[in-house]
């Protein structure tokens, strides 16, 4: 039921309402900031085929397969180190090509820690895990790497835009040889 306001009444409700809406107000912009910021988590669906990628993409290294691999990588993939050193497509298959022979991979897994989509680009998430041994006396080695890798779909295709190393740790015969973090980017 509408009834009539008197002036006094009006102010005293307006002076409860306005605060409140104001929490609102901010609290949805603070959501939709840190929305657009870390973007929405991907679909179930989603995170399945990002996470067979990555299955895909260490059967490949295993068996060397860099023209496999290369399906991989779309024309404008670009590869971000550990120190911050920047790998276009075509310089980062010619490194993979260069070091066939010298190293071979025996296992190598991707733990997915988190997946979000903003828009049509999906952002992957987790630990990156490589075993092996190289030389010729075949020294064993082992990596551990924290990653975000970015992906889109084309074509009804996953490829990947770009891997970024944030953290590296390397061991050699079963000793920590190094411990690197990616420096602040810009």
């Amino acid at each position: 039921m509408l009834h009539a306001l008197s002036g006094t009444e009006v102010r005293v409700q307006a002076a409860m309402i306005r605060p409140a809406i104001a929490a609102i107000l901010a609290l949805g912009a603070f959501a939709a900031m840190r929305s657009h910021a870390a973007g929405r988590a991907a679909s179930a669906a989603d995170v399945a085929g990002l996470e067979a990628m990555n299955a895909k993409d260490c059967t490949m290294a295993r068996a060397a397969d860099w023209s496999g691999f290369a399906r991989t990588l779309a024309p404008e993939f670009v590869a971000i180190d550990v120190v911050g050193q920047r790998a276009d497509r075509k310089t980062l298959l010619a490194n993979l090509a260069a070091t066939t022979g010298q190293a071979t991979i025996t296992a190598c897994s991707t733990r997915t820690t988190r997946v979000t989509r903003d828009g049509d680009a999906y952002t992957l998430e987790g630990i990156y895990s490589e075993e092996g041994a190289q030389g010729p006396k075949h020294t064993g080695f082992r990596t551990v790497s924290r990653i975000r890798d970015s992906w889109k779909r084309e074509g009804g295709a996953w490829l990947q835009t770009r891997s970024l190393t944030l953290e590296m740790s390397v061991w050699v015969d079963g000793k920590l040889v190094e411990h690197r973090v990616l420096p602040k980017q810009d």
